[in-house]
């Protein structure tokens, strides 16, 4: 059976903080995690992400 190796604590996605620097980094998961809790609307698409 494979191990999960990990170099510390995970952080706590739901911690501000550790969100926003989560998907501004990459905004195409937050893209496809807004899609698929709005299964039944049009998909959004990621344009211009702005960090004000």
């Amino acid at each position: 059976m494979p191990t999960l190796l990990t170099t510390g604590p995970l952080l706590d996605p739901k911690n501000d903080f550790v969100f926003k620097k989560l998907f501004t980094e990459a905004p195409t998961p937050l893209a496809a995690l807004i899609n698929a809790v709005r299964c039944d609307d049009p998909p959004i698409e990621v344009v211009e992400v702005q960090i004000s």
